[in-house]
């Protein structure tokens, strides 16, 4: 080989490798494995997409297709240790004739299962920011943070990290939103990734995503140093669950059934009483199910009822509504607040002044006979 084109092939291979690395090095905005089967279309973020077209029923590999705001942008394969990669060419503002390369969309084949039906592949979705869509959504804690064993530590919107069984060579994480375990990851290694997804508003939303950077046993303590650490907020996306809660006239005294509907599976299903909970399910299916207080005396009270859906997030629902005085209790009541009468008729005598005249008369009438 002519030594201007080895000089030639090891340049384009240092800069294909330079070009890679600073790719990789940048931190993906969704980490999501899950099952695929032909026709699944996965919503993911930046009005981005991904459809299967089909899958070799042989050996479990994907034809992929990614669409932008629905527009097909590119299609390719994910095959064994061939991941299909989407790469986002721009043109460089400081150079026309030049263009950088940011790597978008990578899907990679985990393995492949039959269920006798359909051929399913289990995948990883990575999905990195697209520099020409806005990114505000992302990336709200900064760079990084540490966790040590055992130790619950708050981060934003209600949510908390917790690391246990913490050593040189793994931990397990747990991730809680107010007080509720959303996500727990065992056996996690230093460059591991513990990433928190929802579905709503039709796509895959990440939620929190952390790199496991070093595990540090101590003399006092072990911790966790996570890095390149985002928290997204989870309001405003639709999971899906919506919740009616309906409850009849209730007279003081009585009990009152709550009667609750959902129109989705929830993990779990917990229903508060002027905010004491009264009621609580796990694993519950779309159906209308029943909460019963105790003897409610009369006044206003509030009922809500708060789901926690299969992929974590919460969704609440408030009803306030009024228990009534019974029939006796407002008779004595009425009682009790009027004024003292009594059954004779106004501008006539009474019974008792009838009778003595009616018994004069009549004495009147005997002696004159």
């Amino acid at each position: 080989m002519k030594p201007t084109i080895l000089v030639t092939t090891i340049l384009l291979i240092l800069t294909s490798v330079a070009v890679g690395a600073a790719i990789e090095d940048e931190p993906p905005i969704l980490y999501y494995e899950t099952d695929a089967t032909a026709g699944d279309v996965f919503g993911i973020q930046q009005d981005y997409s991904i459809d299967v077209m089909d899958i070799n029923s042989n050996n479990g590999d994907l034809w992929i297709k990614v669409s932008l705001e629905g527009e097909e942008v590119d299609s390719g394969f994910a095959k064994e240790n061939d991941p299909y990669e989407y790469i986002l060419e721009i043109e460089d503002e400081d150079d026309e004739d030049e263009t950088k390369e940011y790597l978008i969309v990578k899907v990679s084949f985990i393995d492949m299962k039959d269920d006798g039906d359909d051929t399913i592949s289990e995948i990883l979705i990575e999905q990195f920011l697209d520099p020409e869509r806005s990114d505000s959504d992302f990336l709200l804690l900064g760079s990084g943070t540490s966790v040590a064993q055992g130790e619950e530590k708050d981060l934003k919107n209600g949510y908390a990290i917790t690391a246990t069984d913490v050593d040189t060579d793994m931990t397990d994480l747990i991730l809680k939103k107010d007080g509720n375990i959303v996500k727990t990851e065992d056996e996690l290694e230093e460059g591991d990734v513990f990433s928190y997804t929802l579905h709503g508003n039709g796509e895959v939303n990440t939620i929190f995503m952390a790199y496991v950077d070093t595990l540090f046993e101590g003399v006092d303590s072990n911790t966790v140093i996570l890095k390149d650490v985002a928290l997204r907020e989870d309001t405003g996306i639709d999971a899906g669950l919506n919740i009616e809660i309906s409850v009849g006239d209730i007279e003081a005294g009585d009990t009152a059934i709550i009667s609750y509907t959902l129109d989705a599976p929830a993990s779990k299903v917990e229903v508060f009483l002027d905010g004491d909970m009264i009621d609580e399910r796990k694993d519950v299916d779309a159906g209308t199910y029943a909460a019963i207080t105790d003897e409610l005396d009369a006044s206003i009270y509030e009922v809500s009822v708060k789901a926690i859906t299969e992929d974590g997030l919460e969704v609440e629902e408030e009803l306030a509504f009024s228990v009534g005085n019974t029939e006796s209790e407002e008779q004595n009541t009425t009682e009790e607040d009027a004024p003292e009468t009594t059954d004779e008729p106004r501008g006539t005598p009474g019974f008792g002044i009838m009778i003595s005249v009616i018994a004069l008369i009549s004495a009147l009438m005997w002696k004159r006979r």
